[in-house]
């Protein structure tokens, strides 16, 4: 088995299966770029966000990191 495949038939939450991503066709908008929205970072989402990584880089498996978040009541991004 190779790294990152699961051992079901289902992948694992939130990996793509193929890899591909679609674009929107020449005449739609991109919902990643729609026109009069406002982006904000919400600080103490963006806390969380940061600390994720820096437990992910210091070799903290996922459900670990999910058990302490939620033990210390962190807020979801």
């Amino acid at each position: 088995m190779c790294r990152g495949q699961a051992r079901g038939h289902r992948e694992p939450y939130c990996w793509f299966t193929s890899g591909i991503v679609a674009e929107p066709a020449p005449n739609e908008e991109s919902p990643l770029n729609i026109s009069g929205v406002e982006r904000r970072i919400v600080e103490a989402e963006a806390a969380v966000v940061r600390r994720i990584f820096d437990l992910c880089a210091g070799g903290i498996g996922y459900s670990r990191i999910a058990k302490q978040l939620n033990a210390e009541g962190a807020v979801s991004p």
